[in-house]
């Protein structure tokens, strides 16, 4: 099935994006306790700005002619290509910065899939 015109597009690689956090959630499913931050705001800004960013990243490859399954493949990469970003990254604060650090989970710490 071929998609056209940039709402197609960005529609189906958000799809897959919301393909990449069911699997998470699915991974989840034989865990005995809820990670707490389920009930955080940034946790939901940060999963829909990553199924946006699936849907962002697809419209950059094309949006002539573009193949529906090819399109949701991009897009559920999106996530773990900035995943893979996020895990390359240095995992240690500055040491002026180290003495703030609490222990709630940070945006680095969603990123990486922790």
């Amino acid at each position: 099935m071929k998609l056209y015109g940039f709402l197609n597009v960005f529609l189906a690689g958000c799809f897959g994006g919301v393909l990449i956090e069911l699997l998470k959630w699915y991974n989840l499913r034989d865990s005995p306790n809820l990670p707490h931050y389920v009930k955080l705001w940034r946790y939901w800004g940060c999963t829909v700005a990553m199924i946006i960013a699936g849907g962002l990243l697809t419209t950059l490859y094309g949006i002539e002619e573009v193949e529906a399954l090819l399109a949701v493949n991009v897009g559920a990469s999106a996530p773990l290509l900035i995943a893979s970003l996020a895990q390359s990254l240095p995992k240690t604060l500055p040491a002026e910065r180290s003495a703030f650090k609490s222990k709630m989970p940070t945006l680095m710490d969603f990123l990486r899939n922790r």
